[in-house]
């Protein structure tokens, strides 16, 4: 639910921005082919007007509530974030418009071009979007039957029994998606239990989303000798992504 309401408002979000830049380029086209002297386009400029400082307000509502559903802390420096900053002084900027007079709409445009520049590379950080439909297509997918494991089984899903079977020792190469594809870990067995877990590569983005998933989702399996374990709230990606390569180095531990 947590990835769903992530990538719903992130979604609604980008929706709304790009409507108010579609507003903007309306009123311009209306100022300058028309004027606004005239009744009915006056009419139709003033709605545009109103409806851009609606719009830029709930902007600033559906961006806080995506970052919180999102793998990102809200109060860090990171690009989504800072997004969300900008929206805010861009509105500051208009509520003390009279105190600067007509330099605040210099200050207002530059923050609104800062705000879409940062929102593209943001958008590039985060894989785009189809890295999200991917994340939210894996987790609707069934959970295995463990009974019937096999080599060709290349991402279990979680939870999993797999500790109900025998280990032999050795050392076995998972791979999975976690926020992005490519998440190797390696997994050593030894007297038949998981004795460590490592993080050997991985494509996710920005450690402030997936560092602390990779410290805590390794160690919280090796105490449990399970990969049924709770992941890491704001890197619920991350955290699958380990759970799940994990399975398949156990998968490959199985009957060897």
């Amino acid at each position: 639910m947590q990835l769903f309401l992530d990538i719903l408002f992130a979604r609604v979000n980008l929706a709304i921005v790009l409507l108010l830049c579609a507003i903007y380029i309306l009123r311009k086209i209306i100022i300058k082919h028309f004027g606004i002297n005239g009744g009915f386009l006056q009419k139709k400029y003033r709605f545009l007007q109103e409806h851009h400082k609606f719009l830029g307000l709930l902007a600033i509502i559906f961006g806080l509530i995506h970052g919180i559903f999102s793998s990102g802390e809200v109060i860090s420096l990171n690009l989504g974030t800072v997004c969300w900053v900008l929206l805010i002084l861009l509105a500051i900027s208009w509520f003390v418009r009279v105190k600067f007079k007509k330099k605040w709409l210099y200050y207002h445009r530059g923050l609104a071009g800062l705000f879409i520049g940062i929102l593209f590379f943001h958008i590039i950080e985060v894989g785009g979007f189809t890295s999200d439909f991917l994340s939210l297509y894996q987790a609707k997918k069934p959970i295995p039957d463990s009974s019937n494991l096999n080599t060709n089984i290349i991402e279990p899903r979680i939870p999993s029994n797999l500790t109900s079977k025998k280990f032999v020792d050795g050392i076995y190469t998972g791979t999975a998606t976690g926020y992005q594809p490519g998440l190797v870990v390696q997994v050593t067995i030894t007297g038949g239990a998981i004795a460590s877990i490592a993080i050997v590569s991985h494509n996710e983005r920005g450690p402030e989303h997936y560092s602390y998933a990779m410290k805590h989702v390794p160690d919280a399996i090796i105490k449990n000798q399970s990969t049924d374990v709770d992941g890491i709230s704001g890197a619920t990606k991350t955290s699958n992504g380990i759970k799940n390569a994990v399975n398949d180095a156990l998968i490959k531990a199985v009957g060897q």
